[in-house]
């Protein structure tokens, strides 16, 4: 006789229940062997994403077994790209209460991935989609435990846009110490600001395209692989980058008045 139950988080350990109403072999105190059963493969939602490896989608089985107790998960990020080139997985803890450090120790130690987490509740997750193009940006593509459907317009807070600016101008200070995924997501984030001015839908698709509108045809493979011809593209990407930041500080003046 098989009695087949799940594992249940608890605060100091972990148990597994089982009814009362159950045969003979199961009593109270008695030794019983407990091992895994074989997983049936599990559905789960798909924002923007076509298609990904299988054991992706067993390590995805296994985080939402993990947080099976939260409102929802997101995962996000170049974990869903194609291949194995992702250096953790990011995760969006939907949930009021953050173990942060307790999860990754244990992803890190069953899985042996690191996992990058934000956990946040639903107000301040979808404060974030209205106001941060590169927040915006990453849910535009995500693998959820449930279905999610977010509504929202976009609010222009410049002070935010300008730290995120900002921090796109390392690309111009530090160009030949940054690698070429480092130059390709600056350039992305500088990209998305830009969209998000004009009111634009931020995806990966409307990103790219207007990065190759702007830089050239090949400019994404160029930068990934840093082979990226720096006198030109930087006369470019310093041109795009005074008229977006002069469209913020101009936008800074005229709120405060």
């Amino acid at each position: 006789m098989v009695l087949i139950a799940k594992i249940s988080k608890g605060s100091q350990m972990d148990q597994v229940y089982l009814p009362k109403s159950r045969p003979p072999g199961f009593a109270v105190g008695n030794r019983v062997e407990i091992k895994p059963t074989r997983k049936r493969k599990k559905s789960f939602y798909t924002h923007h994403v076509q298609s990904f490896e299988p054991i992706k989608q067993l390590m995805v089985n296994e985080i939402f077994d993990y947080f099976a107790h939260v409102d929802n998960i997101l995962i996000t990020g170049s974990f869903l790209e194609k291949g194995f080139y992702f250096n953790d997985v990011d995760i969006v803890v939907i949930n009021e209460i953050s173990e942060e450090q307790l999860w990754k120790d244990y992803f890190k130690k069953a899985l042996g991935i690191n996992v990058h987490i934000i956990c946040i509740n639903r107000k301040s997750l979808l404060k974030g989609l209205r106001t941060d193009p590169l927040f915006q940006l990453m849910l535009n593509r995500y693998i959820a435990k449930k279905r999610e459907f977010f509504r929202y317009h976009n609010e222009f807070h410049y002070k935010i846009l300008d730290l995120h600016v900002h921090s796109s101008k390392s690309l111009i200070d530090s160009f030949d110490l940054l690698t070429g995924g480092e130059k390709y997501k600056l350039v992305r984030n500088l990209i998305a600001i830009r969209l998000f001015l004009v009111k634009k839908q931020l995806t990966k698709k409307s990103v790219n395209k207007e990065m190759e509108k702007l830089f050239g045809k090949n400019v994404i493979s160029e930068l990934q692989n840093n082979m990226v011809e720096k006198r030109i593209f930087l006369k470019k990407y310093k041109a795009v980058y005074k008229k977006t930041f002069n469209k913020i500080m101009k936008s800074i003046k005229n709120d405060s008045k």
